[in-house]
């Protein structure tokens, strides 16, 4: 036995708020806008699934719920559980402390890796989430995150960073002007007390 198409009522103002919420970012909010459209102007049910990927079946509650409840019945109803721990708020604070360096918060370091970001924001704002829900967190507000890099650039006494930049490629050369080779191949440090026996 074939089901009764609902019928839905529109009216004019309606129709303008149909309208902007088919363009909303939120997929949920556009695609049950569409389907009122399409529902209004007598669209089919099979029509209707095709555009949106909604079931026959989603599409009836749609527009019972529309029915009911009107704009309403486009947003998802409040939730029980939990409330989200990143706020508004808290993605506000994370996204401004992401684009500055940790130099400028007082910190000694001059990158952030999303730990410190993390430990940061407990103690800035008293929520804390661990180093992967701050990644996640970042890459849905767009910013990309990467493993930095650690090299002696970060520091910032620029005679500090002179002399590890030395050391540094002495050690990628192998000398340290303090060892000298042993039979295995290794260099090893010369013994005050030792001998040379060549």
């Amino acid at each position: 036995m074939r089901k009764r198409a609902v019928p839905v009522v529109v009216t004019s103002w309606q129709r303008a708020v149909l309208l902007k919420e088919r363009r909303s970012p939120d997929g949920r909010v556009s695609r049950r806008a569409q389907v009122v459209l399409m529902a209004r102007q007598g669209a089919p049910l099979t029509g209707i699934a095709s555009v949106t990927g909604y079931t026959e079946e989603a599409i009836r509650l749609i527009k019972h719920r529309w029915n009911e409840r009107g704009e309403d019945a486009l947003r998802d109803a409040p939730r029980s559980g939990r409330p989200p721990k990143a706020t508004r708020e808290y993605l506000d604070v994370l996204d401004r402390t992401a684009r500055t360096a940790p130099s400028e918060t007082g910190y000694a370091f001059g990158v952030w890796s999303t730990a410190r970001l993390a430990e940061h924001m407990a103690d800035r704002t008293g929520v804390r989430l661990c180093a992967d829900r701050v990644r996640t967190l970042l890459h849905e507000m767009g910013l990309t995150w990467k493993r930095p890099a650690h090299t002696t650039r970060n520091l910032t006494d620029p005679r500090e960073y002179e002399r590890g930049r030395k050391r540094l490629a002495a050690l990628k050369r192998g000398l340290s002007g303090r060892t000298r080779g042993t039979s295995s191949g290794s260099r090893t440090r010369r013994s005050p007390r030792s001998c040379r026996t060549w």
